[in-house]
Formats: C-alpha cells, structure tokens, sequence
C-alpha cells in the first residue's frame, strides 16, 4: 500500500475553509509514495501525544491560542467538525525509515524526482486552498535546497506566505515559535475560518 501525497483530517476535502499546508522531510515508512490524499486515522491521532504532527498542532494552537494553547485544544475544535484546517506533506518524494543512518545518501538519489514530487503537492485537488506554507526540517543539503527553492517559487506564483521552521518537534518549541511569529495573523485569520465554518 503507498503512502499518500497529502494527509488530510476526516472530511477536510468537502468543505472549502483554507488550509494550512506543512511540509516535512519524509514519511517514516517504507513504503512508496503515490498522488493520493490521504485520510489521517482519527482513533490513532488523538491517542498519540507527540510526533510530527501532534507538534504542528501544538505549535498552530500556541500561535492561535496564545502561549497556553495546546495541541488538545486545537484537536478538539478538529474533532468535532471531522474536519482541519492543517495539512501534512513531505519535500522527498519517498519514505524512508527513522532506522536507516545515512539518510542524505538516499536523499541525494532522489534530486531528479524533487521536481515532479513538488509540483504533485501544488497541483493537487485540495491545493487551491492552500492559504499558508510551512516548511519543517529543511538543512543545507543539495536535495533539501533542491526542494526549498522549489517550494518556494511554488509559493511565489501563488502569493502564499512561506515559513521555514526547525523540525517539528516539541523540544524545538521555542525555536518553531520564533520561526512562527510572523504568520500569526495568518494563522488566526485561516483557523478562525475554520472555527466559523458551519459543521
């Protein structure tokens, strides 16, 4: 079974709010990545206390919320629409497991697929929506520029804000918070939509 292109919450794709899009290295599977958008496993999620996307919430709640808010806070608000305003995708166009050491290695193998991988995620049926981009997690290696500048020139055609954080993690909170201060009124403004959207 392939990993999806995007990851979106229950029925995020029925409604027309405007999305936050974040964008990390790769899934930790092993499994191929196809074009598909994905349903996050809902029972799964809201029993999970950290990880990748756990700390987007946090970090989106802390912007939207204030210091006290928390990734629960937001994932209720999400619940009980079924629905998100965030969306989760990925620079490389592969998954590869948190076990294998020399990631860059593969990484640098799949230059030549950034390009189309990149252009999947702005092309893709929900991608009109696409109202905010964070980019999670990027370094100075060829494959991680290749797909930055990608990223953002996709961004610059579509005037979408662009922001690059430390890798979503919650001991880099502080940092991602930093990193994050200038998209709060974006932020507010996409979540505050969301919030006002009938059910």
């Amino acid at each position: 079974m392939a990993h999806p292109l995007i990851y979106v919450l229950g029925n995020t794709q029925a409604f027309d709010f405007p999305l936050i899009l974040t964008i990390g290295r790769e899934p930790n599977h092993d499994e191929a990545l196809d074009d598909s958008i994905g349903i996050i496993n809902r029972h799964e999620f809201d029993s999970l206390s950290g990880g990748v996307w756990v700390t987007a919430y946090t970090q989106i709640a802390k912007q939207y919320y204030g210091t006290g808010g928390t990734a629960r806070m937001l994932k209720d608000a999400c619940f009980e629409k079924d629905a998100s305003p965030i969306v989760f995708s990925n620079a490389y166009p592969m998954s590869i497991l948190n076990s294998v050491t020399d990631k860059a290695s593969v990484r640098k193998n799949l230059m030549s697929q950034i390009p189309s991988h990149i252009a999947s995620i702005f092309h893709s049926s929900i991608s009109n929506r696409f109202s905010l981009v964070i980019q999670h997690g990027s370094d100075s290696s060829k494959a991680s520029l290749l797909a930055t500048d990608l990223i953002k020139k996709e961004c610059a055609k579509r005037n979408l804000p662009y922001f690059a954080t430390p890798f979503f993690y919650n001991r880099n909170s502080i940092a991602i918070q930093s990193a994050l201060s200038g998209a709060r009124q974006d932020i507010t403004r996409i979540v505050n939509n969301f919030i006002n959207t009938p059910n």
